[in-house]
């Protein structure tokens, strides 16, 4: 059987397998109060944001309006939110978090710095920064491929 040097690894396998380790290190962090990734991803939003629209926060996270109702459903039957339609427009559910969802926000952070902590083990600040700089970039270079591959399947569906 072939040995493969580090070097040889496609950069794309060693994200995919990193992002596999922290999916699972994640979700166990999130366990201990019953929520999943995408469920503290809201919390962050409306924490950074304040109150939102179902249809904002969706937009925010790149998910679906209605799996978006169906995790705000949940996060709101155990507590984590609030759903109210909107003053002015009663066709609008505002969300907003409850005390219970401030104080997990919290904690979360707290649990996901620890582990960034652990992550950046043996870098300068420099290189923390650095990295960070270039995740960001890569994400952006894929979010914009994706966004021309949907505006090209939209145009093919519409033509």
């Amino acid at each position: 059987m072939k040995e493969y040097a580090v070097k040889d690894v496609p950069s794309v396998m060693i994200l995919h397998h990193l992002g596999h380790i922290l999916r699972y290190q994640v979700m166990d962090q999130l366990e201990k109060y019953e929520l999943k990734a995408g469920q503290a991803g809201v919390l962050f939003v409306l924490d950074n944001e304040g109150t939102l629209s179902q249809r904002e926060i969706a937009g925010k996270m790149c998910v679906k309006p209605p799996s978006m109702t169906v995790m705000l459903q949940k996060m709101e039957k155990n507590g984590f939110v609030t759903r109210n339609p909107d003053k002015e427009d009663q066709r609008i559910i505002r969300i907003t978090l409850t005390d219970k969802g401030k104080n997990c926000v919290g904690e979360i952070r707290a649990a996901l710095a620890r582990m960034e902590e652990k992550m950046f083990d043996g870098f300068s600040r420099e290189e923390q920064i650095l990295a960070r700089r270039f995740l960001l970039q890569m994400q952006d270079n894929l979010m914009k491929q994706e966004a021309k591959v949907m505006t090209e399947r939209s145009r093919q569906i519409h033509e």
